[in-house]
Protein backbone atom coordinates (compact mmCIF):
# COMPACT_ATOMS: atom_id res chain seq x y z
CA UNK A 1 0.00 0.00 0.00
CA UNK A 2 1.29 3.37 -0.95
CA UNK A 3 2.05 5.88 1.71
CA UNK A 4 0.16 9.22 1.43
CA UNK A 5 3.51 10.99 1.09
CA UNK A 6 5.24 8.94 -1.58
CA UNK A 7 4.67 6.95 -4.67
CA UNK A 8 2.34 7.32 -7.60
CA UNK A 9 -0.77 7.81 -5.56
CA UNK A 10 0.75 10.43 -3.32
CA UNK A 11 -1.64 13.06 -1.99
CA UNK A 12 -0.78 16.61 -2.88
CA UNK A 13 -1.03 19.03 -0.02
CA UNK A 14 -1.82 22.68 -0.70
CA UNK A 15 0.09 25.17 1.31
CA UNK A 16 -1.50 28.48 2.25
CA UNK A 17 0.49 31.69 2.69
CA UNK A 18 3.55 33.29 1.13
CA UNK A 19 7.08 32.11 0.65
CA UNK A 20 10.01 33.98 2.09
CA UNK A 21 11.01 35.10 -1.42
CA UNK A 22 7.53 36.57 -2.06
CA UNK A 23 7.57 38.44 1.26
CA UNK A 24 11.07 39.83 0.67
CA UNK A 25 10.11 40.97 -2.84
CA UNK A 26 7.00 42.73 -1.50
CA UNK A 27 9.02 44.47 1.22
CA UNK A 28 11.67 45.58 -1.29
CA UNK A 29 9.03 47.08 -3.61
CA UNK A 30 7.31 48.81 -0.66
CA UNK A 31 10.66 50.19 0.54
CA UNK A 32 11.17 51.76 -2.89
CA UNK A 33 7.63 53.11 -3.42
CA UNK A 34 6.82 54.53 0.04
CA UNK A 35 9.51 57.25 0.03
CA UNK A 36 8.42 58.26 -3.47
CA UNK A 37 4.82 58.78 -2.34
CA UNK A 38 5.55 60.83 0.81
CA UNK A 39 6.11 64.24 -0.91
CA UNK A 40 2.90 63.81 -2.90
CA UNK A 41 1.02 62.91 0.27
CA UNK A 42 2.44 65.94 2.08
CA UNK A 43 1.35 68.24 -0.77
CA UNK A 44 -2.10 66.67 -0.69
CA UNK A 45 -2.35 67.30 3.06
CA UNK A 46 -1.14 70.92 2.68
CA UNK A 47 -3.71 71.59 -0.03
CA UNK A 48 -6.44 70.01 2.07
CA UNK A 49 -5.50 72.11 5.12
CA UNK A 50 -5.34 75.27 2.96
CA UNK A 51 -8.75 74.48 1.48
CA UNK A 52 -10.27 73.92 4.93
CA UNK A 53 -8.73 77.13 6.31
CA UNK A 54 -9.74 79.23 3.30
CA UNK A 55 -13.31 77.95 3.67
CA UNK A 56 -13.27 78.78 7.39
CA UNK A 57 -11.89 82.30 6.81
CA UNK A 58 -14.29 82.87 3.91
CA UNK A 59 -17.20 81.80 6.13
CA UNK A 60 -15.98 84.24 8.82
CA UNK A 61 -15.85 87.06 6.26
CA UNK A 62 -19.39 86.29 5.05
CA UNK A 63 -20.53 86.07 8.68
CA UNK A 64 -19.00 89.46 9.55
CA UNK A 65 -20.54 91.07 6.48
CA UNK A 66 -24.02 89.64 7.08
CA UNK A 67 -23.80 90.58 10.77
CA UNK A 68 -23.11 94.20 9.75
CA UNK A 69 -26.24 94.22 7.59
CA UNK A 70 -28.48 92.46 10.12
CA UNK A 71 -27.32 94.47 13.17
CA UNK A 72 -27.04 97.81 11.31
CA UNK A 73 -23.60 98.30 12.90
CA UNK A 74 -20.09 98.30 11.49
CA UNK A 75 -18.23 95.03 11.97
CA UNK A 76 -14.53 94.14 11.91
CA UNK A 77 -12.45 91.01 11.31
CA UNK A 78 -8.83 91.38 12.43
CA UNK A 79 -5.79 89.44 13.63
CA UNK A 80 -5.83 89.01 17.39
CA UNK A 81 -3.38 86.95 19.44
CA UNK A 82 -5.42 87.33 22.64
CA UNK A 83 -9.00 87.22 21.30
CA UNK A 84 -9.72 90.66 22.81
CA UNK A 85 -7.79 93.28 20.83
CA UNK A 86 -6.79 93.67 17.19
CA UNK A 87 -3.11 93.66 16.35
CA UNK A 88 -1.58 95.60 13.47
CA UNK A 89 0.45 92.59 12.37
CA UNK A 90 0.30 91.52 8.71
CA UNK A 91 0.57 87.86 9.81
CA UNK A 92 -2.96 86.78 10.69
CA UNK A 93 -1.83 83.30 11.81
CA UNK A 94 -1.92 84.60 15.40
CA UNK A 95 -5.72 84.10 15.45
CA UNK A 96 -8.73 86.06 14.25
CA UNK A 97 -11.36 88.12 16.07
CA UNK A 98 -14.60 89.45 14.61
CA UNK A 99 -16.85 91.88 16.45
CA UNK A 100 -19.46 94.63 16.11
CA UNK A 101 -17.65 97.96 16.00
CA UNK A 102 -20.39 100.21 17.39
CA UNK A 103 -18.13 103.25 17.89
CA UNK A 104 -16.35 102.71 14.54
CA UNK A 105 -12.82 102.95 15.93
CA UNK A 106 -11.62 99.64 14.46
CA UNK A 107 -10.82 98.19 17.91
CA UNK A 108 -12.81 95.84 20.10
CA UNK A 109 -13.99 97.79 23.15
CA UNK A 110 -15.94 96.77 26.26
CA UNK A 111 -19.61 96.24 25.45
CA UNK A 112 -19.03 95.45 21.75
CA UNK A 113 -20.34 92.01 20.82
CA UNK A 114 -17.84 89.39 19.69
CA UNK A 115 -19.11 87.63 16.58
CA UNK A 116 -16.52 84.84 16.37
CA UNK A 117 -12.88 83.90 16.91
CA UNK A 118 -10.47 81.59 15.11
CA UNK A 119 -7.70 80.31 17.37
CA UNK A 120 -4.09 79.94 16.13
CA UNK A 121 -4.25 76.13 16.35
CA UNK A 122 -7.15 76.21 13.86
CA UNK A 123 -4.75 77.59 11.24
CA UNK A 124 -3.58 74.00 10.66
CA UNK A 125 0.07 74.93 10.13
CA UNK A 126 -0.78 77.38 7.33
CA UNK A 127 0.40 81.00 7.47
CA UNK A 128 -2.25 83.64 6.73
CA UNK A 129 -0.76 86.95 5.55
CA UNK A 130 -2.52 90.18 4.56
CA UNK A 131 -1.67 92.98 2.16
CA UNK A 132 0.30 95.95 3.43
CA UNK A 133 -1.85 98.77 4.71
CA UNK A 134 -4.87 96.59 5.53
CA UNK A 135 -4.52 95.25 9.06
CA UNK A 136 -8.27 94.50 9.31
CA UNK A 137 -11.41 93.85 7.29
CA UNK A 138 -14.31 96.16 8.08
CA UNK A 139 -17.90 96.31 6.87
CA UNK A 140 -20.41 99.14 7.10
CA UNK A 141 -24.01 98.59 8.12
CA UNK A 142 -24.98 98.39 4.42
CA UNK A 143 -22.51 95.52 3.77
CA UNK A 144 -19.91 97.58 1.90
CA UNK A 145 -16.25 97.40 2.83
CA UNK A 146 -14.82 100.21 4.97
CA UNK A 147 -11.52 100.15 3.07
CA UNK A 148 -9.84 99.30 -0.18
CA UNK A 149 -9.44 95.87 -1.68
CA UNK A 150 -7.40 93.34 0.28
CA UNK A 151 -5.69 90.01 -0.31
CA UNK A 152 -5.14 87.32 2.29
CA UNK A 153 -2.44 84.85 1.29
CA UNK A 154 -2.43 81.27 2.58
CA UNK A 155 1.18 80.08 2.62
CA UNK A 156 3.21 77.08 3.70
CA UNK A 157 5.93 77.47 6.31
CA UNK A 158 8.51 77.23 3.51
CA UNK A 159 6.94 80.32 1.83
CA UNK A 160 4.96 78.60 -0.95
CA UNK A 161 1.67 80.30 -1.89
CA UNK A 162 -1.31 77.90 -1.71
CA UNK A 163 -4.37 80.17 -2.12
CA UNK A 164 -5.52 83.76 -1.95
CA UNK A 165 -8.69 85.23 -0.53
CA UNK A 166 -9.33 88.48 -2.37
CA UNK A 167 -11.83 91.04 -1.06
CA UNK A 168 -12.99 93.65 -3.56
CA UNK A 169 -13.49 97.34 -2.80
CA UNK A 170 -17.22 96.61 -2.52
CA UNK A 171 -16.55 93.95 0.12
CA UNK A 172 -17.17 90.74 -1.85
CA UNK A 173 -14.66 87.97 -1.08
CA UNK A 174 -13.48 85.27 -3.47
CA UNK A 175 -10.88 82.50 -3.36
CA UNK A 176 -8.18 82.19 -6.01
CA UNK A 177 -5.93 79.15 -6.44
CA UNK A 178 -2.21 79.86 -6.58
CA UNK A 179 -0.07 79.19 -9.62
CA UNK A 180 2.47 76.38 -9.03
CA UNK A 181 5.82 77.51 -7.67
CA UNK A 182 4.75 81.02 -6.62
CA UNK A 183 6.40 82.32 -3.48
CA UNK A 184 4.36 84.04 -0.78
CA UNK A 185 6.89 86.83 -0.43
CA UNK A 186 6.81 87.59 -4.18
CA UNK A 187 3.05 88.10 -4.24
Amino acid sequence: MASPHNGAGAMHTHRHGFTLIELMTTLAIAAILIPLSIPGWQRFQENHRASALSNQVLASIFNVRSNAIISSHNTVLCPSPDGRQCSHDLDWSVGLLSFQDRNRNGQHDDGEAVIAMIQPDEMRGIRLLTSKGRPRIGYRADGRSTGTNLSLRLCTRDDRLLRKIIISVGGRPRVEAAQPGVSCSND
